[in-house]
C-alpha cells in the first residue's frame, strides 16, 4: 500500500523547485537548445509524463526522438486515463469506516475528497493497486468492497462498486504520443485537420503540431522533391 501523504510531501518539494527555475523555460528556445541535461532538468519538475509533455513540449519531443524519455522520466508517477485506473481506499480503522474508489489521477481525486467535507482527520488515503486496465480495476474495487464488508467495516460508497462512468463514451486523451501516431496516418495537414480534429487541437494547444507534421507534404498536389530528383538521380 502506498501512503499518499508521502506523495504529497514529494509534490510539495517539486513545487518549490518549480517556482525557482520555471522562468528559465518560459521563453521559446533556439534549435538545439534541448540537450540531455536540459531535458532531464525540465523532467525533474514534473510528476507525470502528461505534465512534462504539456509544460515542456519541446523538451518532451526531443527526449522522445533521442530515446532519453524512459530514463529521465523514471521518477514520474504513471498517469491513468479512461483505460487505466488506480484503486484506492479512504479508511478509518479506529471507527471501521471505509470508502473504496477508482481514479486515473491520484492527486486530483484525493484533493476532491478532502474538499468535499465527507472525511475527517481520522481517515487515511491509501492507493492499493498499481495502474490497472479499467476492467481489472473495476473488478478489484468490487472485491475490495466485499472484503471490507465481510470484515465488519461500514462501507461509505453511495454508488455501486465497479462503475466506470463514461468508460466507453469518454473522449480520447490526446497526449504527444497519441497525436504523433495519429498524424502518421495522414499525408497532408488538410487530411489531418479533417480526420482528427481533436488531435490537431491538442497538438496546436501544446506546441506539437509542426513537430508531428514534418513527414507531410506541403501541398496536396505536389509532394516535396528530394535533392537530385529533377536530375534523374
Amino acid at each position: 500500500m502506498q501512503d499518499f501523504s508521502c506523495t504529497s510531501l514529494l509534490t510539495s518539494a517539486i513545487n518549490v523547485s518549480r517556482r525557482k527555475v520555471q522562468g528559465c523555460f518560459s521563453v521559446r528556445k533556439p534549435s538545439g537548445y534541448w540537450t540531455y541535461e536540459r531535458c532531464d532538468e525540465a523532467a525533474k519538475l514534473c510528476v507525470t509524463k502528461i505534465e512534462f509533455s504539456r509544460r515542456f513540449s519541446s523538451a518532451y519531443a526531443t527526449a522522445l526522438k533521442k530515446g532519453w524519455l524512459a530514463e529521465i522520466s523514471n521518477h514520474m508517477t504513471p498517469a491513468g486515463n479512461r483505460y487505466r485506473r488506480y484503486v484506492y481506499v479512504i479508511i478509518d480503522n479506529e471507527n471501521r469506516r471505509v470508502y473504496v474508489g477508482l481514479t486515473s489521477n491520484i492527486k486530483r481525486r484525493w484533493y476532491d475528497h478532502r474538499i468535499s467535507g465527507r472525511f475527517d482527520s481520522n481517515f487515511t488515503f491509501l492507493v492499493i493497486s498499481e495502474l490497472l486496465p479499467a476492467l481489472d480495476a473495476s473488478a478489484l474495487e468490487i472485491t475490495t468492497v466485499e472484503k471490507y464488508r465481510n470484515d465488519g467495516f461500514t462501507v461509505l460508497n453511495k454508488m455501486k462498486a465497479g462503475g466506470l462512468g463514461g468508460f466507453l463514451s469518454a473522449p480520447r486523451i490526446w497526449d504527444y504520443e497519441a497525436c504523433r501516431l495519429e498524424a502518421a496516418k495522414y499525408r497532408t495537414r488538410t487530411e489531418f485537420y479533417k480526420g482528427a480534429s481533436g488531435a490537431v487541437r491538442s497538438a496546436r494547444k501544446y506546441g506539437w503540431l509542426n513537430d508531428i507534421c514534418t513527414h507531410m507534404y506541403t501541398n496536396r498536389r505536389f509532394p516535396i522533391l528530394r535533392v537530385g530528383y529533377l536530375n534523374g538521380r
